[in-house]
């Protein structure tokens, strides 16, 4: 193996070192990592614009909630994660499976989120429908 080889996975194993914390998980392997960082207020005036439309949008709404439960969780606010993980489900339960990395990433979010509060069946639901994108 080339010395440059060497210093890139090294470089790549420090990466995932030092943000693990941050990443999202997808599936067991791989993860979901934002490389431009998304202020929370920014999330939030997001899913506020979103709730004013009608249509299409009510999917990206979803995510977008997801997501947001997901960075508030991390900061320790647990009772308003709680609220947006369960809108998200609410929004994305019902609505036909779509491939796309925000799609995964809150089904994904959505899934650990019921984990950690031992609701498996919820887990489950939502760990499938992540593992159905992903699977070849």
């Amino acid at each position: 193996m080339s010395l440059e080889a060497e210093r890139s996975k090294l470089a790549v194993e420090d990466l995932v070192a030092r943000f693990r914390g941050e990443m999202i998980p997808l599936t067991g392997k791989f993860s979901y990592f934002s490389t431009m960082p998304i202020a929370e207020d920014d999330l939030r005036q997001a899913l506020s614009t979103m709730e004013r439309v009608e249509g299409p949008v009510k999917e990206i709404e979803g995510e977008a909630a997801a997501l947001l439960a997901n960075v508030i969780e991390r900061r320790g606010k647990t009772t308003e994660a709680s609220v947006l993980f369960e809108r998200a489900a609410a929004i994305l339960r019902p609505l036909p499976q779509r491939f796309g990395y925000g799609r995964l990433a809150a089904y994904a979010a959505l899934a650990d989120h019921y984990r950690a509060t031992k609701r498996s069946v919820d887990e489950q639901h939502f760990r499938q429908l992540a593992g159905a994108l992903t699977a070849p």
